[in-house]
């Protein structure tokens, strides 16, 4: 549950509530406050309390200080504080809107804005994080099989719909270095520029790589990923793929694949095919379950500008 606490605070009537005969608070004005949160709210759906409908509530020099928790199956956050919060929040029948901003305790700045609609449970979020180290806030992501580097990025982006069943999104920026944990071993995916959106819609996603550049292992990528709910109730979904690369590094992008994929029958064949080298542009595309990444027949791969060793299969 939340606490706070604030040294000053100022309080303003609702006037179009007074001179009506009522008396109800309308806007207060938190000087200095200190918050604590344990858990982070996963729905505004509860109705509010009559007396705080039109409430508006103003922060200005405000600490935000959130608990670890790992409430959420895909990541696990640290103990996470804000410091020079300043911004506003408005409590109605109908939404919540928001508008704040900050400083992390360790660096960078933070910015986030938004409402969410009561009536059908929609959302908006815009954010923008400048010099803002991801390893400060999150132990890890995706099932702890993600872990953050330890380095800056600059997003910005934003998210709306319904839940997490409907949504959809933009990301713009730098890409966060991560390092991916396969059994005993790390691998580092190295920061670049991101540029891409996303759609999901029940069992359907659809993902526009407009630009994704990894320094490590040296690829850059652009296309689409998709996922659609398969023909039968029980049948699995069917994904798509249609990417193109520039500029691939095959030595480092050959480690890494080994390294994360190395049991994997198509990933080790490729690996005892494929030596080393570069490739000016690439294509590879998929259709299929995941099941059916085990057959190479469902993919389809072009490459232009080799300059790379190949060892030809013996028979």
């Amino acid at each position: 549950n939340p606490a706070l606490a604030a040294p000053r605070a100022e309080v303003y009537p609702d006037w179009w509530a007074f001179f009506h005969g009522r008396v109800r608070i309308g806007k207060v004005l938190l000087d200095s406050p200190e918050i604590w949160v344990k858990r982070l709210p996963t729905s505004f759906a509860a109705p509010i309390d009559p007396e705080l409908a039109g409430l508006n509530l103003g922060i200005r020099n405000g600490v935000l200080q959130v608990a670890e928790n790992s409430q959420f199956a895909v990541l696990q956050s640290r103990d996470f504080s804000v410091k020079s919060l300043n911004g506003n929040v408005a409590i109605s029948p109908a939404a919540v809107n928001f508008d704040l901003s900050g400083k992390p305790a360790q660096g960078g700045n933070l910015a986030l804005s938004g409402n969410y609609r009561r009536e059908d449970a929609s959302y908006r979020l815009k954010f923008s994080f400048r010099n803002f180290n991801l390893q400060e806030m999150f132990f890890s992501f995706a099932q702890g099989r993600l872990t953050p580097g330890d380095t800056p990025l600059n997003l910005t982006g934003n998210i709306e719909g319904r839940g997490v069943e409907k949504m959809s999104g933009t990301i713009v920026g730098d890409s966060p270095c991560l390092l991916v944990y396969p059994k005993d071993k790390n691998i580092l995916l190295s920061c670049g520029a991101v540029d891409l959106a996303f759609t999901k819609d029940g069992d359907n996603l659809l993902l526009t790589l407009k630009e994704l550049e990894l320094l490590e292992p040296g690829l850059k990528l652009a296309g689409t990923v998709r996922s659609t709910a398969g023909s039968k109730a029980d049948s699995a979904p069917v994904w798509q793929l249609d990417l193109t690369g520039e500029d691939l590094d095959l030595t480092r992008i050959r480690a890494a694949v080994l390294a994360m994929w190395g049991k994997n029958e198509i990933a080790g064949k490729l690996g005892e095919i494929v030596q080393g080298g570069t490739v000016g542009k690439a294509g590879f595309s998929f259709k299929g379950t995941a099941a059916e990444l085990e057959y190479v027949r469902n993919m389809h791969v072009n490459a232009e500008k080799i300059d790379a060793t190949i060892k030809i299969p013996a028979g």
